[in-house]
């Protein structure tokens, strides 16, 4: 008997139906799983379960990084953290969760504008408030000595 048979073939998609038919998810979670899954498999080329390790997770968030901003990384692991999760309860995956093992990517301070494509230069940020470092737009900056409404401070 093969290796893949043994283990019941047991993919990241196999992963994705056990856990929705179980669980009871609005609609639109239930897509936002489906396209974590769909997206790692595009980004990684891993479908099998066991094919997800902590040294590939490690490597996809500096891929993933390079290209998209820490919130998207971070939804996605959550994801991909939860149904790793519920492997390991039902005992079809025996080791440590490999998204739970390597951290979410920290967030860039509130006032940098990730670029929203790979063409986008590494100095590029949307103009206007917010796009530059705090007090050096239009608005005041929290730490600013300024009344943000003028002379009547409301």
């Amino acid at each position: 008997m093969s290796r893949k048979a043994r283990s019941g073939g047991r993919t990241l998609r196999w992963l994705l139906e056990r856990y929705l038919e179980e669980k009871l998810l609005a609609p639109a979670t239930q897509q936002m799983y489906e396209a974590a899954v769909q997206r790692w498999i595009a980004e990684t080329g891993i479908t099998a379960l066991r094919g997800v390790t902590r040294q590939r997770v490690l490597a996809w968030r500096r891929e993933i990084l390079a290209t998209r901003s820490p919130e998207t990384r971070n939804k996605r692991r959550r994801h991909l953290r939860a149904l790793f999760a519920f492997a390991i309860e039902r005992g079809w995956v025996r080791r440590k969760n490999p998204f739970a093992e390597v951290g979410p990517a920290p967030n860039p301070p509130a006032w940098w504008r990730w670029p929203t494509s790979p063409r986008s230069s590494s100095t590029s940020r949307a103009a206007g408030p917010g796009s530059g470092p705090p007090g050096s737009g239009p608005w005041p900056s929290a730490r600013s000595t300024t009344p943000a409404c003028g002379a009547a401070g409301w």
